[in-house]
């Protein structure tokens, strides 16, 4: 019973001594690389890594057989779920060792070519699918991806090969000793000599094709802040000049409740639908006129006292017109606004007032979401 179970073994390819205690060792020890080799993995981009792990899963897949390639390459390959931000590639990485682990004796002995077969037949589809479908990346990029992951899958897959065939490791791993063959020798030669300046070549251009990318988006980027910024300016300007042109018409008719002095601020608030309420308000800064008269709860506007607030008090120490920070309003309103402020003056250049509005920030995004869309 036992011989027979010794050959089943070996008929599939598995290291005869690896068997109870000794096989979980092995398993260990691989899974062990495996995650070492995707945790050191080398940057291609950004979140774009060239990983070894999947050397020590398929070493495993050949010498150990599927189960033990599928469970090195899930646990070594976990990592890649922060790594990345999702688990797909766990699910890749996994089936690839499987596939080898059930399929290179029957791709003639061949590591490499089974691996090939996976990538053809069943990795490239499923990345692809991942990627595209569910991650939701563009054709570009999702090609990218593919083939780089392909890459990276055969490039490990020739050098798990030749560790199997022409080094120690499997006989440290406890595989009866096999000298290879020519054809061994050859086809891993050959194989090598073509593959790794092929990647490299796919490595550099890809870099290339990227910064180029990265650089175009950048020029888009700056130009579009360089837009925002004059339209910002732009619209800043035009209601700034409106409260100014409130504090001359106060200046003008007095700084007090009047028909005239009232007609002025209806007016400017109607050309300025961006403005959410204008007042004007004495050296107290407590308004005598304000529009509309009565905020969002139905309450009068008029009297509110705003001299704690920070731009009356610029206003009042340098008579020079003002623009806020982003703060809470209290007053006409109660969300976030930024008001634009102008001191109103005498002919003596003496603080009779203040003139003041108070932006609207969400037809400001507006404004800036439709510039966007526009860009698009």
């Amino acid at each position: 019973m036992g011989s027979a179970g010794i050959s089943m073994v070996g008929t599939e390819g598995r290291t005869p001594g690896a068997t109870g205690l000794r096989r979980v060792s092995v398993v260990a020890c691989l899974a062990a690389l495996a995650l070492a080799g995707n945790l050191g993995a080398l940057g291609i981009l950004f979140r774009v890594d060239w990983l070894f792990g999947s050397i020590a899963s398929l070493l495993a897949a050949r010498l150990l057989g599927p189960a033990a390639g599928g469970t090195v390459a899930l646990l070594g390959s976990l990592c890649t779920w922060s790594q990345w931000g999702h688990p797909w590639a766990i699910i890749v990485f996994t089936l690839e060792a499987v596939w080898v682990g059930k399929a290179w004796r029957r791709a003639g002995g061949n590591v490499v070519v089974a691996d090939f077969a996976f990538w053809l037949l069943v990795g490239a589809p499923l990345v692809a699918f991942f990627y595209a479908g569910v991650l939701g990346l563009g054709g570009r990029d999702t090609l990218f991806i593919v083939l780089k992951q392909c890459s990276n899958g055969l490039f490990n897959a020739l050098l798990a090969s030749m560790l199997a065939t022409l080094t120690p490791v499997g006989r440290l791993l406890g595989a009866p000793r096999r000298l290879p063959t020519m054809a061994d020798v050859v086809f891993q030669a050959t194989a090598f000599m073509v593959l790794v300046p092929t990647l490299l070549n796919l490595v550099q251009s890809s870099r290339h094709g990227w910064f180029d990318r990265e650089a175009a988006v950048a020029e888009r980027m700056d130009d579009l802040a360089h837009r925002v910024d004059a339209d910002v300016q732009t619209l800043l300007g035009r209601h700034q000049a409106a409260v100014g042109a409130l504090a001359e018409g106060a200046a003008r008719l007095g700084v007090a409740a009047s028909p005239q002095l009232e007609a002025v601020a209806a007016a400017i608030a109607r050309a300025n639908p961006d403005l959410h309420n204008v007042y004007v308000a004495d050296p107290f800064a407590r308004t005598v006129v304000f529009h509309p008269p009565l905020n969002a709860e139905g309450r009068s506007t008029l009297g509110l006292d705003f001299s704690d607030r920070r731009y009356v008090q610029v206003m009042a120490r340098t008579h020079r017109p003002v623009i806020s920070q982003v703060f809470a309003g209290r007053g006409g309103v109660h969300t976030a606004i930024v008001t634009l402020g102008a001191p109103v003056l005498d002919d003596h250049g003496l603080l009779r007032g203040f003139a003041v509005g108070a932006l609207d920030l969400a037809r400001l995004r507006g404004h800036l979401e439709a510039l966007r869309e526009d860009e698009d």
